[in-house]
């Protein structure tokens, strides 16, 4: 019997493939999380609520779901030579799950394969998803205009993001790491600190940093037509019915 996931399901299982992935990615060998993450979900495939089990008790269930994506087998049987079906993905990792060697070389192959199987499993759970809530990036990190510059550099070096959103003059707008990086100059000493400790206001109203007016949708808007508009390609704020709170940030790269 095949259990069908619910649509918060899928988002719950794509966002613990997505931190595990990131985790791995920071370290060749930490495969940990994106295994347990996998036989978390087959143990939900399956219905069972005890103890997780082995990862080849869920493969049946885990390649059911992996089909819905063309990643698992279709394009790997047409670019073969860049690409191993997911079958042959999960096989190995089984068989290296259960292996004692678990360190150096091993461990990273093991980890890349982990997160070939990531990548096609967070396909294969969108799948069918088709709206902007279902792909946004929640608990958005945002810029207040009392901030200062030190603490927005700091969160996006901290986050790795590339824009921050500011809600300014009853609009949201981007700020970007190009414009921080103008607005800084490069200064050293003492110049560098008075640039960093001004707050976000006060550089706007002295016209020292540029901001990018933000593109805003609705949660509820679809993603096609979307895709047949005149998006820009930065990111986007997904906000509330007034548009005064933000809900979600949407980039192309969470559609790929």
């Amino acid at each position: 019997m095949s259990i069908i996931l619910s649509c918060e399901q899928k988002i719950y299982f794509r966002d613990l493939f997505r931190q595990a992935r990131a985790t791995a990615l920071s370290n060749a060998e930490n495969y940990g999380e994106l295994l347990f993450s996998l036989e978390k979900l087959g143990n939900c495939l399956r219905g069972e609520t005890s103890a997780v089990g082995s990862l080849g008790n869920y493969k049946e269930k885990i390649c059911e779901l992996a089909s819905k994506s063309c990643l698992a087998e279709g394009i790997s049987k047409d670019c073969s030579e860049f690409h191993t079906s997911f079958s042959s993905l999960y096989d190995y990792v089984t068989d290296a799950r259960n292996s004692v060697m678990h360190e150096g070389a091993f461990a990273r192959h093991l980890t890349q394969h982990a997160i070939e199987i990531s990548i096609i499993l967070e396909d294969a759970l969108m799948s069918e998803e088709k709206q902007v809530k279902d792909f946004m990036v929640r608990n958005a990190v945002c810029a207040a205009l009392w901030q200062p510059i030190s603490f927005l550099r700091q969160n996006m070096l901290l986050n790795s993001y590339s824009y921050l959103p500011v809600f300014n003059e009853n609009q949201w707008h981007l700020i970007s790491d190009f414009a921080i990086t103008k607005y800084l100059k490069r200064t050293e000493g003492k110049e560098k600190r008075r640039r960093l400790s001004r707050k976000l206001e006060d550089t706007l109203e002295l016209g020292q940093l540029e901001i990018t007016l933000a593109e805003t949708v609705k949660p509820e808007y679809f993603i096609n037509e979307l895709l047949k508009g005149n998006w820009n390609g930065l990111p986007l704020c997904v906000v509330s019915e007034n548009s005064t709170e933000i809900i979600g940030i949407l980039t192309p790269f969470d559609l790929l």
